[in-house]
């Protein structure tokens, strides 16, 4: 029979640009915690954290303590709020897989609108804007080309992205694939400069806007562009 795991996370519920909150149960301790950061992958750091922090002897108060004064690293899914949109600034770096939690956080944001500045996606749920502007994923080899592309699918597959903008030479195959996923308003730019003309598209009243790229993108050129094209609360 399976074993339940050591180290859990039981009750999980998302609180919007607020985190989440949680019960972390371990072979010595069960109590709740806000996580103060946005995506439900980082449950899995919080567990990896009261792993090494109970093997030192932490007690679970110190453990919750620790995991709530979490502050994250610039331009790592940080929360902006600029007038009357919310920009989740996650500039600093990508590959594959933290670019579809990304997306999959603009999924869960809150916001009549929401729009994400990723390099390569864009999505729409009932009654909500959601844009990306993805950026190029670097030192992924031969496969860089396919790899974009299924960020592209997957965009369409969420069913949530609304608009998209690629930005890069390999965000190319985001966008078209994107496009043919059945994202309709998608957008491509060459580099940055040509994208700046096409972020008012994208920067709305009531937005959300997940900004993601490598970090040789240099997209928080595009999160200042944004702030300053940001409509007035």
């Amino acid at each position: 029979a399976d074993r339940p795991a050591p180290y859990a996370a039981k009750e999980i519920r998302q609180l919007g640009s607020k985190g989440l909150r949680c019960r972390v149960i371990t072979p010595k301790n069960d109590f709740s915690v806000t996580v103060p950061a946005l995506g439900g992958h980082m449950i899995y750091p919080v567990l990896m954290a009261c792993a090494i922090g109970e093997r030192f002897g932490m007690t679970g108060e110190e453990m919750k303590a620790g995991i709530e004064a979490f502050v994250p690293t610039k331009m790592r899914m940080n929360v902006i709020h600029q007038g009357d949109i919310t920009i989740l600034d996650d500039a600093y770096n990508a590959n594959p897989q933290s670019m579809r939690a990304a997306a999959a956080v603009l999924g869960d944001a809150r916001g009549r609108r929401k729009v994400a500045i990723v390099g390569e996606i864009l999505s729409q749920t009932e009654g909500a804007y959601r844009a990306a502007v993805l950026g190029d994923m670097f030192e992924l080899g031969d496969l860089g080309p396919e790899l974009h592309r299924s960020m592209g699918e997957c965009a369409g597959a969420l069913g949530n992205i609304d608009g998209l903008l690629a930005v890069g030479e390999l965000a190319w195959n985001i966008y078209d694939a994107a496009h043919q996923s059945g994202i309709t308003q998608a957008l491509y730019a060459r580099d940055r400069t040509a994208a700046k003309e096409l972020l008012p598209n994208l920067v709305r009243p009531g937005a959300v806007i997940l900004v993601k790229a490598s970090r040789g993108m240099a997209f928080e050129e595009l999160t200042r562009e944004i702030q300053r094209l940001a409509p007035k609360a």
